[in-house]
This record gives structure tokens, sequence and C-alpha cells, in this order.
């Protein structure tokens, strides 16, 4: 009968200590401020109307995110590319130039050198921005990573 009390006295000053029960009473206190006792829209999700936008929302999450999109295969990249496919086939010329093929290289795939999937992503971004000087400043930086 002592060493259970004993025990128990052992075991609550070393809760008292380790400040377990002082943490264990503030996160009641932060969940009873949180946590509110009527019901919310938002918690249940009963307005359906609210739902359904959100649903809609997520299926184009991959668009809609500014994450960068991954692609899986070289035709899901050439359905989203913002290029003209004159754009395509100078990007193409270039890589092909180093034995490998734009879409390799834009999907990280390729054994070029980081220099010339640098070389090549500038100026594919500034095909895309259509600034004459970016463009020839691109074209020079693939030049010299020849």
């Amino acid at each position: 009968m002592r060493l259970s009390q004993v025990l128990m006295v052992a075991v609550a000053s070393f809760l008292f200590a380790s400040d377990t029960f002082a943490a264990a009473t503030s996160d009641q206190a932060k969940i009873s401020k949180v946590v509110r006792g009527s019901p919310s829209q938002r918690l249940l999700r009963s307005n359906n109307k609210l739902f359904k936008e959100e649903e809609d929302e997520s299926e184009d999450s991959l668009d809609a995110e500014e994450r960068g999109f991954v692609v899986e295969d070289e035709e899901d990249l050439e359905e989203r590319s913002p290029l003209s496919t004159a754009q395509v086939s100078k990007l193409e010329k270039y890589a092909g130039k180093w034995g490998t093929s734009w879409a390799s290289v834009a999907m990280g795939r390729s054994s070029v050198s980081q220099e010339k999937a640098s070389a090549l992503i500038a100026l594919r971004d500034a095909l895309i921005s259509k600034d004459k000087s970016a463009i020839q400043a691109a074209k020079m930086a693939i030049l010299r990573a020849n």
C-alpha cells in the first residue's frame, strides 16, 4: 500500500517537474477558443454552391497553381507549350547540334551540360517574352556554350 502511494507521489512530482500538466491545460484553453459551440457552414460544408466551386477549382489545380508543371512525356510538352512550331523547331535545331532533343532538355532528362541546358531554356524564355534583345543574348549564350 505504501509502495503505491510512493509511486503516485513520484509520478506526480515528475509530471509537475516536466510541465506536462501545464502544457495540457494551456492546450485546452487554446482549443476552447478556436472551436465554437455552434455549427458552422465552413466546418460542415453544408453550402453546396461553395463546395462545388471548390471542387471545380481543384480539378484545374495543375494549371492554376504557380508551382510549375511536371511534364510526363513529349506529347504533353507539345500540348502545353506556349511556343509556335517554328520556335520549337529553332530550339530543336540547337538541341540537335548537341545530340539531344529540346523535349528532353525541357523535361530535365538530357545529358547536356548545365550551361547548355540553361542557354536553351533562356532562349525559350526570350522567345516567349518576344524581347528581341533577350533573344539575341540567348542565342549568343548558346554559341558560347558550344
